[in-house]
């Protein structure tokens, strides 16, 4: 199945990133599915990303990342030669990260114009990266190309300034927040344009939860011991995973044990030794990283499923909307993002994000009130399906940008 033609009826949408695609981490997720709900809309989607990332990555033709990703539309896609010199040297990869702005950039913007001139309407460029967003509208000043600006996060140098970002932002046809409290802190920033900044939360593929599963053979092994309590996603440093190992001191219980699906070698490694210090080994276990589409299988044979970051680090994490859809029930922290889509007692039990011990005595009231699980996992489902699908996603975005389009015209 091939992308439909560009035709002048369809809008248009240059979705451009610095991310490596097909790719692991949870913003090339994201932006691949993104992009083939917005091509199942009916809009016509070119994704433009650098060549660059492992021999797999370099070559992945679209059969190989709607495999990778488990997408059901396809969509175009223009990877950009681009000269990386990434290794240990900070200066030397922030180096590289200009150079590939530079060379995204004006690429874009002239495939833009060649659609411009030859559709004459209806064309979006779409980019989520600060320093791509700041080479665009820099670059743009006389294309002045209508660019949707997705924001994540707001680094911290941004979040009292400098006032030239803000007033780069204001020039956006659209921005996007992935979070309530994200947007009102971006509004209370503009000194115009702020009813032009939407929350548009996080979302999940409901296709891949679509299916029967079996219980992957290294998970069913564990299950024949042990109840499960499962985290999927990365291990890095700055999402404190050893504060969910933290709360396994205080279940006491002999047959449950927490399993991790993802991370890579080094952070597995130094989980490990975390683990082996608490005298944890019996009740730890790594099962390593697993394809985007491949988690579901283990999502849905969790008894619960618990989500850490530390507060504000992640406003919209993509793992609790993947949980919502798995029919486990699920255990995540109050914190600023994750409160707006997650209701403590109504779709998921939240815990004291800094108290280890409140996060275990959530978890064992679900392990043991089976009816308070099947309560909550079935509202988590319900509430995935009705708000938080990328099809609601991009259909939700394309009325936004035809509003906007109807309020230009009067």
């Amino acid at each position: 199945m091939r992308p439909s033609k560009i035709t002048t009826e369809k809008l248009t949408i240059l979705y451009v990133t610095m991310a490596r695609i097909p790719g692991e981490r949870a913003h090339s997720i994201q932006i691949a599915r993104m992009c083939s709900a917005l091509q199942e809309s009916g809009s016509n989607v070119i994704l433009i990303s650098p060549n660059r990332g492992d021999e797999f990555t370099r070559k992945a033709t679209m059969k190989d990342i709607k495999k990778y990703y488990g997408l059901k539309t396809p969509f175009r896609h223009f990877k950009v030669p681009i000269l990386g010199i990434f290794n240990e040297d900070v200066r030397v990869e922030n180096l590289s990260w200009l150079i590939m702005a530079w060379t995204l950039a004006p690429f874009t913007l002239a495939l833009y114009m060649a659609l411009k001139f030859f559709l004459r309407r209806n064309i979006y460029i779409y980019v989520r990266e600060p320093l791509l967003y700041i080479m665009l509208t820099l670059s743009g000043w006389l294309v002045k190309p209508k660019i949707i600006y997705e924001i994540h996060e707001l680094p911290p140098f941004l979040k009292d300034g400098p006032r030239f970002f803000w007033s780069l932002m204001e020039q956006s046809h659209l921005i996007i927040c992935i979070a309530q409290a994200l947007s009102d802190l971006v509004r209370s920033h503009l000194n115009k344009g702020k009813e032009r900044v939407f929350t548009l939360h996080d979302a999940v593929d409901d296709e891949i939860f679509n299916m029967e599963y079996t219980c992957p053979d290294e998970l069913a092994s564990i299950k024949k011991k042990y109840r499960i309590i499962m985290y999927a996603g990365h291990l890095d440093r700055w999402k404190r995973p050893e504060f969910l190992i933290d709360m396994m001191k205080y279940l006491l219980e002999s047959d449950v044990a927490l399993v991790f699906v993802g991370g890579k070698e080094e952070d597995i490694s130094r989980l490990r030794q975390y683990v082996a210090v608490n005298g944890l080994n019996e009740k730890v276990f790594f099962l390593g990283w697993r394809a985007p589409a491949q988690v579901p299988r283990y999502l849905a044979f969790a008894d619960v499923l618990v989500h850490y970051s530390p507060p504000g680090k992640a406003l919209s994490p993509l793992k609790i909307f993947e949980y919502m859809l798995s029919g486990s029930p699920i255990v995540a922290p109050n914190a600023p993002g994750v409160e707006e889509v997650l209701k403590d007692g109504v779709n998921a039990l939240l815990f004291d994000p800094h108290d280890p011990a409140d996060a275990a005595e959530k978890v064992t009231l679900l392990l043991k009130d089976k009816e308070l699980g099947r309560i909550l996992a079935t509202n988590a489902r319900n509430t995935a399906l009705s708000k938080y699908t990328y099809k609601v996603r991009a259909r939700t975005l394309l009325e936004l940008l035809n509003n906007i389009s109807i309020q230009e015209r009067y």
